[in-house]
């Protein structure tokens, strides 16, 4: 079983990617979490669609294979292996099927993810505005979230010196 929190979805053309939570059931009822990132290849529109307008932490089951990232093929290059153990990620799962996808309730005492949710809301509603620029900018710029600038933005940011603004952020 995968928690996976809206704000750490992503979706490019047809291929998911998520960091999630995976909870293990233990003895006593404590639950052991493990973080994981997971691949999946979306099969249709409708799929695209759901990932893209979540607005909810979901919980979800899967079949599909554990890996453990690739290290940097080529010397002296970015190591995928060594950037997800900084982020305590040992495992890649890569989805065949999910078998189970639930939207998660979060109780109200829950502020971190009540606070993600929110986020997750603004930055929906961000995207929505009919000006592209102006919610790139503006989720860019409030939220740190990138993901949504083209990449010679980017990079003339980059030029003028101005991507610490996106990174303070």
């Amino acid at each position: 079983v995968v928690e996976v929190n809206p704000t750490q979805s992503k979706v490019d053309g047809d291929q998911l990617q998520f960091y999630g939570t995976v909870l293990k059931k233990k003895k006593y009822g404590k639950v052991k979490k493990e973080k994981i990132v997971g691949f999946y290849q979306l099969k249709n529109e409708k799929e695209q669609i759901f990932w893209k307008k979540n607005q909810n932490f979901i919980e979800l089951t899967a079949k599909g294979s554990l890996e453990q990232p690739e290290n940097n093929r080529n010397f002296a290059q970015f190591n995928y292996r060594k950037f997800l153990k900084r982020e305590t990620i040992h495992w890649v799962l890569k989805i065949n099927k999910f078998e189970k996808v639930e939207k998660k309730k979060i109780a109200i005492w829950q502020i971190p993810k009540i606070v993600d949710l929110l986020r997750r809301k603004l930055l929906l509603h961000i995207e929505s505005y009919p000006i592209d620029k102006v919610g790139e900018f503006t989720g860019a710029l409030l939220f740190g979230n990138s993901n949504q600038l083209e990449e010679t933005t980017r990079l003339n940011f980059s030029k003028l010196g101005l991507i610490h603004l996106l990174s303070i952020s």
